[in-house]
């Protein structure tokens, strides 16, 4: 990814996920500096664990009172980017990600 094999992406790595966050797995992945500026600092106990955290508990009360329909399968951490897994959903907290990835699946 030193060398991404497209101009427009700001963020590269092996694999990109979209199902239930905009993640690289393993936190793995190169970035532009001007995208990571844009980025809260990861900080724990910092705003972008307030954020997260008061997302997901907005996802959870939404579903709970049948306001949204969710297409996960189960509650977990890692779908949430809580816990161990928060830095990986951190790369992918800002809307102007744009995503390029090497193991492409066509």
């Amino acid at each position: 990814c030193l060398f991404p094999p497209d101009g427009r992406c700001n963020v590269c790595g092996a694999q990109f996920y979209t199902r239930f966050a905009t993640i690289y797995p393993g936190n793995m992945w190169t970035a532009k500096c001007s995208y990571v500026k844009r980025l809260l600092p990861p900080l724990e106990g910092g705003e972008y664990d307030h954020r997260k955290k008061e997302s997901v508990i907005k996802f959870l009360k939404y579903r709970l009172y049948g306001q949204l329909q969710s297409t996960l399968l189960e509650d977990r951490v890692d779908y949430f980017g809580l816990g161990r897994y928060r830095l990986e959903h951190w790369i992918g907290s800002h809307p102007s990600i744009q995503p390029c990835e090497l193991h492409r699946k066509n």
